[in-house]
């Protein structure tokens, strides 16, 4: 299964539209409302509106710590950036990253060095080859993580 990640950029649009090969939105990536720290929870909501999982990132310094929640599963995704680049673990799951995560180009395989899934970064949009539609919801959490590391909101913040 094939599908296709897009980071949107207006205010009003979801942060990431995920869409399968017709066109067709499957999920929309939000800030979750209401909360206080909205800016550290996201909802994906599929395409009838309802929640299919929750991303929380954990301020933890020197990392970016993400914990996913869809349905009873949890799993947590742990990147930790040093200088010589990014080391990504899941804790909860079996699964590890093999590939560049931080230039988005990269596959997540099982223990047995299973493809589970392959994220490959083009101009404008990332794609998203599944291996296995019963980690679909999974597969979706782990891409829209990797796409919010290194991301400034604010563009106040951005270098000119």
């Amino acid at each position: 299964m094939t599908l296709f990640l897009k980071r949107t950029r207006s205010a009003d649009d979801p942060l990431f539209v995920i869409c399968d090969k017709s066109g067709n939105e499957s999920y929309k990536v939000n800030y979750a409302p209401g909360k206080i720290f909205s800016q550290q929870r996201l909802l994906v909501t599929d395409a009838q509106g309802r929640t299919a999982v929750k991303i929380r990132r954990l301020p933890i310094a020197g990392s970016c710590t993400y914990a996913l929640r869809m349905g009873k599963k949890r799993v947590t995704f742990v990147n930790i950036i040093t200088a010589k680049g990014v080391y990504s673990h899941f804790y909860g799951i079996n699964y590890h990253i093999r590939g560049a995560i931080a230039a988005k180009s990269f596959d997540v395989i099982d223990v047995d060095k299973t493809l589970v899934l392959s994220h490959r970064r083009h101009s404008g949009y990332c794609e998203l080859d599944i291996a296995d539609g019963a980690d679909e919801l999974f597969c979706v959490a782990v891409s829209v993580c990797a796409n919010m590391m290194n991301i400034i909101e604010k563009t106040a913040l951005q270098a000119v």
